[in-house]
This record gives C-alpha cells, structure tokens and sequence, in this order.
C-alpha cells in the first residue's frame, strides 16, 4: 500500500490520501451555510414579502376611503388607488408614531393624508388628460 505521510501521525486519511478533516471542513461549512439559509435569510425574506402584502392591502383599504372622503369622481385606476392609500399609511403612520399619538387619531390622520394624495393625484390627473369631464351646456348632463 502506497501510504503518503505528509499530515501528523496518526491522522485518518480518505482513500486519495486527502486528511479526513479537509471534507469535515467542508461539510460544516455546507451545514453552516445551509443553517444561516435557513435561519436568517428566509425568515427575512417572509417578512419583507408579508411586509408588501400587507402594505398593499391597508394601502387598498386606506386608499379606498381616501377616495370616498374626496367628493365627486376620481380619474385615477386601482393601482393610483393602492398607491395614495400606501403613501397615507407611510406618511400619516410616520406622523402619528412620531408625534406619538393614539391609534385613532393615527388612523384619522393617515386617511386625511391618503384622501390628500388622491385629491393631488385626480387633479395631477385632470391636467394631463386635459380638464377631465367638462358640462354640457344646454344639455343639463356633464
């Protein structure tokens, strides 16, 4: 048997000759890795991913009644909707959390600021499409 000697004495070797601790190093380092996967990285992902649909979904409910608390007909689509609501979430939450306020006057707060940024977002909207709905003299309709 051909038997290099290059390691201590005594040291288990692996039929090509390579040390035993060379692939133990290497699987707890796989195992490691796949732990900090597991443990870390995932766990952080999920929350980032609830994070967004949750966001979108008071974003949705926020933006909603922001439209409903602006009187007359909004030119914005469901996305502009999501957004308004979000922004009022993000800002109004920021504001109320910073000034330290109760939750419901937190959630006043955050609807007066998404119904804010659907008023902005309809007339940024009317302007570019040009006026939006215009009166029919003569015809008693708009």
């Amino acid at each position: 048997m051909n038997h290099r000697d290059d390691g201590h004495p005594g040291e288990s070797r692996a039929r090509d000759g390579t040390p035993i601790g060379v692939y133990a190093g290497g699987v707890i380092l796989a195992v490691f890795i796949a732990l900090i996967v597991l443990f870390v990285v995932l766990p952080l992902f999920l929350v980032s991913i609830f994070f967004v649909i949750k966001t979108a979904v008071i974003g949705l409910i926020m933006g909603a009644l922001g439209r409903l608390i602006v009187p007359g007909q909004q030119a914005i689509g469901l996305i502009a909707t999501i957004c308004c609501g979000w922004i009022g979430a993000l800002v109004g939450g920021g504001i109320a959390h910073a000034a330290g306020l109760h939750w419901f006057a937190s959630t006043l707060l955050t609807l007066g600021v998404a119904a804010a940024s659907v008023a902005l977002w309809d007339l940024s909207a009317r302007k570019r499409v040009g006026g939006g709905r215009k009166l029919a003299l003569g015809r008693g309709r708009w």
